[in-house]
């Protein structure tokens, strides 16, 4: 698979960068996996090293969303990003990060996260008190459409992806 970069920049002025492979490409939208070389946390969730995020991206959403998946491919759940511009080129996805995202787990619980840090953000003159609205809302819609989303957007297989990542590992 080829590499690609994503880029996220969040309200704060910093960017995160990640190495990626792409998946599958239209003109408008693009699917990415993430293989995980550290285990970390999402929403008080541990998620190991060696997990699998398969995130699309779509030109003139106001999401992203990720399938998130264990090392062995069992399924974790699903992460929405809220999100403003992002932009699809060659070798990277660039996108701006609006802090709120909506965690939707494989046990059926789901919870919006980091409304706090958002706060913050209003506070310090990084979003203005009407963005910050029309996120909230925006984040409760996620959540609770956010499965039926999520449905429309699987087109492959974890398990298999893996075995292209890592090529040894389904022997």
């Amino acid at each position: 698979m080829p590499a690609i970069e994503e880029i996220k920049h969040n309200l704060d002025g910093t960017t995160q960068r990640f190495d990626c492979h792409l998946v599958h490409r239209e003109p408008d939208y693009v699917i990415l996996c993430y293989l995980s070389d550290r285990p970390y946390a999402v929403g008080g969730l541990d998620i190991p090293e060696g997990s699998l995020t398969i995130g699309h991206y779509r030109s003139g959403s106001h999401y992203v969303l990720w399938e998130m998946y264990m090392p062995q491919a069992e399924p974790l759940g699903y992460y929405i990003h809220l999100c403003g511009k992002i932009s699809i080129g060659d070798r990277c996805v660039d996108w701006h990060d609006m802090t709120v995202d909506v965690w939707l787990g494989s046990d059926g619980r789901s919870k919006i996260l980091d409304e706090d840090q958002l706060e913050r953000s209003v506070e310090s003159g990084q979003i203005d008190h009407g963005e910050a609205s029309r996120i909230r809302r925006r984040a409760r819609r996620l959540r609770d459409e956010g499965a039926a989303i999520a449905q429309e957007f699987k087109r492959f297989d974890a398990a298999e992806l893996l075995g292209l990542l890592l090529p040894n590992t389904t022997e």
